[in-house]
């Protein structure tokens, strides 16, 4: 796949769209979803048996805002072992994702390490922060 690297009984969609597959490197059983927008600026790597699902944005790149010629900026990201990124999630430059780790539908991880559990982006009162669900937790949203 154009200088990919993919895994024995890896999947990709046919609807997914990836920006530089030289820049994409899946692990064995790894599968990515209808849909998913793999902005592949810098390297890619998903680990064997994780499951990138519809919908996700993987975006390895931006823009220095900072600076007034807004120079692009790029960090790779990493997805470890049989770990789950969920329906509609948004990936940022530079996250990586533990072995396990499941970030739950609709959720934004803008940097850092996301270790195992479920993470997802709660809304309360109007503001974001990022919450980790233990297996068998339950969380509710109040305004």
């Amino acid at each position: 796949m154009m200088g990919a690297k993919i895994g024995r009984g890896a999947v990709v969609h046919p609807s997914v769209e990836i920006w530089a597959p030289w820049n994409l490197e899946m692990g064995d059983f790894a599968a990515i979803g209808p849909h998913v927008d793999c902005y592949s600026v810098d390297k890619v790597t998903l680990g064997p048996g994780s499951v990138v699902s519809q919908y996700v944005h993987l975006c390895t790149a931006t823009h220095d805002y900072t600076s007034r010629d807004l120079p692009l900026r790029t960090a790779p990201i990493a997805v470890g072992k049989e770990a789950w990124i969920c329906t509609g999630a948004f990936l940022g430059p530079g996250v990586q994702v533990g072995e396990g780790a499941v970030v739950g539908a609709r959720s934004s991880v803008h940097k850092g390490v996301v270790n195992p559990g479920l993470w997802l982006v709660e809304i309360l009162r109007g503001s974001s922060k990022n919450a980790a669900l233990k297996p068998g937790s339950s969380a509710t949203c109040t305004s």
